[in-house]
């Protein structure tokens, strides 16, 4: 599939709600939706952070200690013999 063919399949998908073409014929927003959803912003119903951020951390892998027909609300996992 050509590049050209791929952008017109491509184009039949987009919103002409958001999307329009300039004067090069390439598709831009219509609207800026950052700066609009920045100056329509309400800093008293917004979340303040309460703790730092930190990343992820991957920790090993852990067996069970609950019995094996027992519910439980987090995932066992599985373990390789």
């Amino acid at each position: 599939m050509t590049e050209s063919s791929f952008k017109y399949i491509i184009d039949q998908y987009r919103s002409k709600a958001v999307w329009q073409r300039n004067d090069d014929w390439e598709w831009e927003f219509k609207n800026d939706f950052l700066k609009e959803m920045d100056e329509a912003s309400n800093e008293a119903a917004s979340l303040r952070q309460l703790e730092k951020f930190t990343p992820f951390q991957l920790t090993g892998k852990g067996k069970s200690r609950e019995n094996e027909g027992e519910y439980i609300l987090i995932g066992k996992g599985y373990e390789e013999n």
